[in-house]
This record gives C-alpha cells, sequence and structure tokens, in this order.
C-alpha cells in the first residue's frame, strides 16, 4: 500500500474525475427540476411519492458531486459505496414494486455506471 504525499491527497481532481463530478451534477439537476419528466420518460407513475424521491436522489447526487469537486480521492471509495448501496436499493424496489419496476431497474442502472466510473478514476 502507497501513500499519497499531503498535497496530492488534497489536490484538485483531474480533468476526467472533475468532468465525473460535472456529469453528476448535471443529473442531479436533471432530478431535481423535472422529476416528473424524467420518471414518466422511463414509463413510470409520476406522482407526488415519485416526485419526492426522485428529489432527494438528486439532492444525494448534488451533495456527492460537490463533494467530489472539493476532495476527490479523500471520498472517493465512500461515493463508489453510496452509488453500490444506492444501486442494491433500486434493484429491491424493482423486486417489490411492479409499478416503478422499470424506474428503478434504470435508476439502479445509472447508479451503478457512477459506482463501476468512480472505482475506475
Amino acid at each position: 500500500m502507497t501513500t499519497q504525499p499531503a498535497a496530492a491527497r488534497h489536490a484538485a481532481p483531474s480533468r476526467p474525475k472533475h468532468l465525473f463530478a460535472v456529469c453528476r451534477l448535471a443529473w442531479a439537476g436533471a432530478l431535481l427540476a423535472a422529476p416528473d419528466r424524467l420518471v414518466a420518460a422511463d414509463g413510470g407513475q409520476t406522482d407526488a411519492r415519485s416526485r419526492a424521491v426522485a428529489r432527494a436522489l438528486g439532492a444525494r447526487h448534488a451533495l456527492q458531486a460537490t463533494v467530489e469537486l472539493v476532495s476527490w480521492p479523500r471520498w472517493r471509495r465512500t461515493g463508489v459505496a453510496v452509488d453500490v448501496l444506492h444501486a442494491a436499493t433500486g434493484v429491491a424496489l424493482a423486486a417489490m414494486d411492479q409499478p416503478r419496476r422499470r424506474v428503478a431497474i434504470t435508476d439502479a442502472a445509472i447508479a451503478t455506471v457512477f459506482a463501476l466510473v468512480g472505482y475506475k478514476l
């Protein structure tokens, strides 16, 4: 196990990592600004519950993107773990809630992509 110098641990994210955080922030903005449109585009129910969940997930992504931009190496593993947990809860929702299955699977797939890219960076 190698240790990084203090300056490297607190350095600004590289261009790919910065782009990754910006993509997450864009996704967060879409979830916050147009939750009904995103849920409906995937054939899901556009009701108060789905709107609230989409906005809560958007807030989570916004917070995570901000943390990634400010302190990438320090929080990378935590961010990946949060994305994996998010994907797992999406799969569980898909198994338990037939009307929301397609939206839950799509959301789980997006969280999985974020986890994999975060892990690779």
